[in-house]
C-alpha cells in the first residue's frame, strides 16, 4: 500500500537500485576533455596513445570556423559552437556539397572581417578561427590551476584537445630541449611514445594556465625512477583504451560529423548557412549595416566560451 512504511529491506534496495541505475562518464565511453576552458585548465600527465585510423599520437587541426548558434540537432543543448574543419579534412563531398561549404565560408569570412562579431569586453562572440591541437592518452592526473583534481578525469583514456597552437609549440619545444640534455639522441622517444599496450614508463605533463595574454602552456617529460618508480603504474594495460582511441576527426566532431559520410554533416551545414545569411543583406552581399557597430577584440582566446556538446 502507499501509506505503509517502507521496511528496512526496501530501504536498502531502493538505495541500492538508486546506486545501480545512475549514469556514469566511465563505461565505453571516451571521456572528451576541452583544456583550455576554466574546469580543466591546469596540468593534466598522461600516457600518449595512438590513434588506431593512422597510429599517430596527435593531430593538429588548422584555421577551423566556428559559429555560436542555436541547433535542433542535439536534444542535450540548444546552443552551441558549430564547427567547420578545412576543407580538405572532408572526404568525397559532392559538388553540390563543395558549393555550400565554400559559401559558408564566404558568408563566415564576411560577418568575421565586419569586425562586429568577434569577442569584445561587452560580449562573448559569435564566430571565432581556431587551432585545435589535439592528443589520446590515457589519464595519469589532472588538476586545475588551484591544484584540485578535476573530476571524472584521471584512471581512464581521453581526447584530449586544446583550442590553440601553443599546445603543438609547446610539444615541440620539450622535445627539442630533451633532444639538447641527450646529446642529440632520440633513443628516449618509446619511452614516451610507444604503441605497446603494456611497459610503460613515461608519460606527457602538459600545463595550461590562463592569462591577459592568452594562453601559456608548457610541456615537460615525466618517467619512471629511483625517486618515483610507480609513476606510471607497472600493471597498467592499454589494450581497452587503445580499442577506445580510433579516430581523431570522428571524436573531435562527435555528432556534428559522420564518419561514415567523410565527416560531412548535410543538416548541421544546412543550419550554419541560413543563421549566417541572417546577417547579411538581401542579395547576401555584405553584412548589415546594423551590426556594424562594435570593434573586435584584441585577444580573442580570452572569451567565455559556450558549452561544448562534443560527445
Amino acid at each position: 500500500m502507499a501509506n505503509e512504511k517502507m521496511s528496512a529491506q526496501e530501504i536498502d534496495d531502493f538505495l541500492a537500485g538508486i546506486m545501480n541505475d545512475q549514469g556514469s562518464n566511465s563505461g565505453n565511453r571516451l571521456n572528451k576533455l576541452s583544456m583550455t576552458v576554466p574546469v580543466n585548465k591546469g596540468t593534466v600527465m598522461f600516457v600518449p596513445i595512438a590513434a588506431a585510423s593512422d597510429g599517430k599520437f596527435y593531430k593538429k587541426i588548422d584555421d577551423v570556423i566556428e559559429i555560436k548558434q542555436y541547433t535542433d540537432l542535439n536534444d542535450k543543448v540548444d546552443e552551441c559552437w558549430h564547427r567547420l574543419l578545412p576543407k580538405n579534412c572532408y572526404q568525397n563531398l559532392s559538388d553540390e556539397a563543395s558549393k555550400v561549404y565554400d559559401e559558408i565560408v564566404r558568408r563566415f569570412d564576411m560577418l568575421y572581417d565586419s569586425g562586429a562579431f568577434g569577442f569584445n569586453r561587452e560580449r562573448s562572440a559569435l564566430v571565432r578561427r581556431r587551432t585545435y591541437t589535439l592528443f589520446y592518452g590515457y589519464v595519469l592526473s589532472h588538476v586545475n590551476e588551484q591544484g584540485q583534481p578535476v573530476k571524472d578525469s584521471a584512471g581512464k583514456p581521453a581526447l584530449l584537445y586544446y583550442s590553440t597552437y601553443k599546445a603543438m609549440n609547446s610539444l615541440a619545444s620539450a622535445i627539442d630541449a630533451k633532444k639538447l640534455t641527450s646529446n642529440g639522441s632520440v633513443a628516449w622517444v618509446p619511452r614516451y611514445f610507444n604503441k605497446l599496450p603494456k611497459g610503460h614508463q613515461g608519460a606527457i605533463v602538459i600545463k595550461c594556465e590562463g592569462g591577459q595574454g592568452g594562453y601559456t602552456i608548457t610541456t615537460s617529460f615525466a618517467s619512471n625512477n629511483e625517486d618515483n618508480p610507480y609513476l606510471v603504474p607497472a600493471d597498467l594495460d592499454l589494450t581497452d583504451s587503445f580499442e577506445k582511441c580510433q579516430d581523431f576527426l570522428d571524436d573531435f566532431m562527435g555528432w556534428q560529423g559522420d564518419k561514415d559520410k567523410g565527416y560531412y554533416n548535410h543538416d548541421l551545414w544546412e543550419e550554419m548557412y541560413y543563421y549566417l545569411g541572417t546577417f547579411l543583406t538581401e542579395d547576401g552581399s555584405a553584412v548589415k549595416p546594423e551590426f556594424i557597430k562594435e570593434k573586435p577584440a584584441e585577444n580573442e582566446e580570452e572569451q567565455k566560451p559556450a558549452p561544448d556538446p562534443l560527445g
